[in-house]
């Protein structure tokens, strides 16, 4: 379509015509549909589907806002949410799936995606999509502890006999600290020895008796509460004729 303009101060007194304007209109894709995501341990994944009248769409445009705690629940009009911070392009998407890695745990996401058409140098969206709205949460246990050496410590005339324990530091983010079991019987769990998690990848074991022998594992927990497997399990001997 073209346009100008001209300006009349009085009947038939018209001026001349302004410079033309020439604009493109272009038909607007529909939205995606079926929007949901899924919750892993490093990414938001989100997937939907095309429209059914999909021709031309060339991609994707996913927008996220956070949602304040007293927000209404089960809502989905994104009028009547609140926000504590508002829609905005978390990125953009060639397929109809994107993964959001920039989260929190325990706080409230809203998304919605729409469609783009692209029109030479011209990128047309569509409305929203309908949103989905997801608290993510923390329930991936961390890997298990690797490297466990147990090591008999005869007795001393300053202390008595122990077993030693140490293993490789968790490279986990979210770190609590570990826990300690020990067995007499191979290939069970058996008893906690620590009380409180330990900060450090290391034990001694003084609650030993001759002639014994002992299985051990360690498992890694996170800030969320989360243990971990059990580590490969290791034994140490106390000999019959210690202290």
């Amino acid at each position: 379509m073209i346009y100008m303009v001209r300006t009349s101060v009085a009947r038939r007194h018209d001026s001349d015509d302004s410079n033309v304007a020439e604009t493109h209109i272009f038909p607007v894709p529909a939205p995606p549909v079926a929007l949901h995501a899924t919750v892993a341990e490093h990414a938001i994944e989100l997937a939907w589907e095309a429209p059914a009248a999909g021709a031309g769409i060339s991609g994707y445009r996913v927008y996220r806002g956070e949602l304040a705690p007293d927000s209404p629940p089960n809502q989905t009009d994104l009028a009547q949410m609140k926000f504590l911070t508002p829609l905005a392009l978390a990125g953009p998407a060639s397929e109809a799936s994107f993964d959001d890695a920039q989260f929190e745990f325990d706080h409230t996401y809203v998304y919605t995606v729409r469609s783009v058409a692209q029109y030479g140098p011209d990128g047309i969206e569509s409305d929203d999509s309908l949103p989905t709205v997801v608290t993510p949460r923390d329930t991936f246990p961390p890997a298990p502890p690797r490297g466990l050496e147990a090591i008999y410590v005869p007795a001393t005339a300053a202390a008595p006999a122990d077993i030693e324990l140490s293993w490789d530091i968790s490279p986990e983010s979210d770190l609590a600290g570990y826990i300690v079991y020990r067995s007499e019987q191979q290939g069970t769990r058996g008893k906690k020895l620590n009380t409180e998690l330990l900060p450090s990848p290391a034990f001694r074991d003084i609650q030993v008796a001759a002639d014994k022998h002992y299985f051990y594992s360690v498992s890694a927990v996170d800030r969320a509460g989360n243990e971990s497997p059990l580590s490969p399990e290791v034994s140490a001997e106390v000999p019959a004729n210690s202290p």
